[in-house]
Protein backbone atom coordinates (compact mmCIF):
# COMPACT_ATOMS: atom_id res chain seq x y z
CA UNK A 1 0.00 0.00 0.00
CA UNK A 2 2.88 2.35 0.73
CA UNK A 3 4.32 1.69 -2.70
CA UNK A 4 1.06 2.63 -4.42
CA UNK A 5 0.64 5.67 -2.20
CA UNK A 6 4.12 6.83 -3.07
CA UNK A 7 3.35 6.64 -6.79
CA UNK A 8 0.15 8.61 -6.24
CA UNK A 9 2.06 11.26 -4.30
CA UNK A 10 4.75 11.47 -6.98
CA UNK A 11 2.09 11.89 -9.66
CA UNK A 12 1.09 15.23 -8.12
CA UNK A 13 4.33 16.87 -9.27
CA UNK A 14 5.70 17.36 -12.76
CA UNK A 15 9.26 17.78 -14.04
CA UNK A 16 10.90 15.62 -11.45
CA UNK A 17 12.71 12.30 -11.81
CA UNK A 18 11.71 9.42 -9.53
CA UNK A 19 15.17 9.26 -7.97
CA UNK A 20 14.85 12.88 -6.80
CA UNK A 21 12.07 11.94 -4.39
CA UNK A 22 14.61 9.88 -2.44
CA UNK A 23 17.33 12.52 -2.40
CA UNK A 24 18.78 13.60 0.92
CA UNK A 25 19.61 17.07 -0.42
CA UNK A 26 17.76 19.97 1.20
CA UNK A 27 14.36 20.64 -0.35
CA UNK A 28 14.43 23.69 -2.62
CA UNK A 29 11.11 24.53 -4.32
CA UNK A 30 12.92 26.91 -6.71
CA UNK A 31 15.20 24.17 -8.06
CA UNK A 32 12.21 22.38 -9.62
CA UNK A 33 12.91 19.24 -7.61
CA UNK A 34 10.69 17.24 -5.28
CA UNK A 35 8.92 19.11 -2.49
CA UNK A 36 9.19 16.10 -0.19
CA UNK A 37 11.47 13.13 0.50
CA UNK A 38 10.13 9.58 0.51
CA UNK A 39 13.11 8.10 2.37
CA UNK A 40 11.10 8.12 5.59
CA UNK A 41 8.44 5.89 4.04
CA UNK A 42 10.59 3.43 2.07
CA UNK A 43 14.22 3.20 0.99
CA UNK A 44 15.18 3.79 -2.64
CA UNK A 45 16.58 0.25 -2.92
CA UNK A 46 13.33 -1.34 -1.77
CA UNK A 47 11.21 0.93 -3.99
CA UNK A 48 13.40 0.17 -6.99
CA UNK A 49 13.33 -3.58 -6.27
CA UNK A 50 9.53 -3.59 -6.17
CA UNK A 51 9.36 -1.59 -9.40
CA UNK A 52 11.73 -3.95 -11.20
CA UNK A 53 9.84 -7.03 -10.00
CA UNK A 54 6.39 -5.87 -11.16
CA UNK A 55 5.00 -7.73 -14.13
CA UNK A 56 1.63 -7.37 -15.83
CA UNK A 57 1.62 -10.78 -17.46
CA UNK A 58 2.91 -14.27 -16.91
CA UNK A 59 2.92 -15.10 -20.60
CA UNK A 60 6.22 -15.49 -22.46
CA UNK A 61 7.02 -12.87 -25.12
CA UNK A 62 5.62 -13.64 -28.57
CA UNK A 63 7.87 -14.68 -31.46
CA UNK A 64 7.10 -11.40 -33.26
CA UNK A 65 7.91 -7.86 -32.07
CA UNK A 66 5.07 -6.61 -29.87
CA UNK A 67 5.89 -3.71 -27.58
CA UNK A 68 2.58 -4.11 -25.74
CA UNK A 69 2.58 -7.83 -25.04
CA UNK A 70 3.12 -7.22 -21.33
CA UNK A 71 -0.13 -5.25 -21.02
CA UNK A 72 -2.12 -6.99 -23.77
CA UNK A 73 -4.07 -9.14 -21.25
CA UNK A 74 -4.81 -6.07 -19.12
CA UNK A 75 -6.17 -4.21 -22.17
CA UNK A 76 -8.45 -7.16 -23.02
CA UNK A 77 -9.87 -7.17 -19.49
CA UNK A 78 -10.60 -3.42 -19.67
CA UNK A 79 -12.49 -3.88 -22.93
Amino acid sequence: MRYLGMWLLMSTQAKCGVREYFSTAPIDPYRNGALFHLNEIMSWNRFNSITQALRFTDEPPPSYKDGFYQVRRLIKVFH
